[in-house]
C-alpha cells in the first residue's frame, strides 16, 4: 500500500514538473544567455560588480515564477476539468497537493541554480585571481571564520525556500476555500489570500515579541555570524511551522470539502 501511495505521487510530481517545464527552460535559457552577453561585454575589465545587479533581477525571476505557478496549477485543474479525475483518484490531498508543492519547489531551485552557476563561472572566467586572492584574505583574518560564512549562505538559501513554501501553503489555503463558492471565486481567493498573510504575520509577531531581546542582538555591539546563523534557523523553522499548518488545513478542505 505503500509503495502504491509513493508510486502514485511520484506520477502527480513528475505530471506537475512536465507542467512547470517551459518555465525552467526560460529561466535557464535566460540566465545563460545573460551571463554569456556580459562575459564578452565587460571582456575582462574592471567591472565584473556589474554581474551582480542583472543576475539578482534573474534570482528574482525565479522566485517569483514558482509562486505564480502555484495559482496556474490549482486553476487550470479546473479550468481544464481535470480535478474531477484527481478527486476519482485513489489518493488523498497530501499528496495532490505536496506533488504540487514539490514541483513548486524543484522549479526554484532549478532556476536559482542555473543563475548561480551561470553567474559564477562567467565571474570565475572574468576575474578569477582577484577572487582567488579575496578568498585567501579571509584566511588570514582569524576573527572571520569562513566557514561560518559558507553557513550564512546556506542558511540563507534555505530560508528563501522556506519562504516560498510558506507563499506556496498560503496560495494553495486561499485557493481551496475560494473553489468552495460557485461565484467570485478569483475574487474570494484574492481576499482570503491576503487575510491570511495578514494573520500569520500578526500572529508571528505576537510570537516573536518574547524573543525580541534576543533579536535585539542583531544590532548590538556582540553581534556575531554565529548570532546571525541562530537568527536565520529560527526564521526558517517559524516560516515552516506556519506553512506546516496552513497546508494541513489546504489538505483538509481538499478531502472532505471539494466535491465532484
Amino acid at each position: 500500500m505503500q509503495a502504491n501511495g509513493y508510486r502514485m505521487f511520484s506520477a502527480l510530481y513528475r505530471k506537475e514538473l512536465r507542467e512547470l517545464a517551459i518555465d525552467i527552460v526560460i529561466v535557464t535559457v535566460l540566465a545563460v544567455l545573460v551571463n554569456v552577453y556580459l562575459f564578452f561585454k565587460l571582456n575582462h575589465g574592471p567591472y565584473v560588480h556589474l554581474l551582480i545587479v542583472p543576475n539578482l533581477m534573474l534570482l528574482g525571476l525565479a522566485g517569483l515564477l514558482p509562486f505564480i505557478s502555484s495559482f496556474k496549477l490549482i486553476s487550470r485543474e479546473w479550468k481544464s476539468n481535470t480535478i474531477y479525475m484527481l478527486l476519482s483518484l485513489p489518493v488523498k490531498g497530501t499528496a495532490v497537493l505536496g506533488a504540487k508543492a514539490a514541483a513548486l519547489l524543484t522549479q526554484y531551485v532549478a532556476g536559482t541554480m542555473a543563475v548561480a552557476v551561470s553567474s559564477v563561472l562567467v565571474s570565475l572566467a572574468l576575474a578569477g585571481p582577484e577572487i582567488g586572492a579575496a578568498i585567501r584574505q579571509l584566511y588570514i583574518h582569524p576573527e572571520i571564520n569562513l566557514n561560518q560564512l559558507l553557513g550564512t549562505g546556506m542558511l540563507c538559501y534555505i530560508l528563501s525556500m522556506a519562504g516560498l513554501v510558506y507563499l506556496v501553503s498560503i496560495s494553495f489555503g486561499s485557493q481551496m476555500v475560494g473553489k468552495l463558492v460557485r461565484s467570485h471565486s478569483g475574487l474570494v481567493t484574492l481576499v482570503v489570500f491576503i487575510v491570511l498573510l495578514y494573520v500569520v504575520q500578526y500572529l508571528g509577531a505576537l510570537l516573536a515579541y518574547p524573543f525580541s531581546p534576543y533579536f535585539s542582538l542583531l544590532l548590538a555591539d556582540q553581534w556575531t555570524v554565529a548570532a546571525f546563523n541562530k537568527l536565520l534557523l529560527l526564521c526558517t523553522v517559524s516560516l515552516l511551522t506556519a506553512s506546516s499548518f496552513i497546508y494541513l488545513g489546504s489538505v483538509w478542505i481538499y478531502n472532505h470539502r471539494i466535491e465532484l
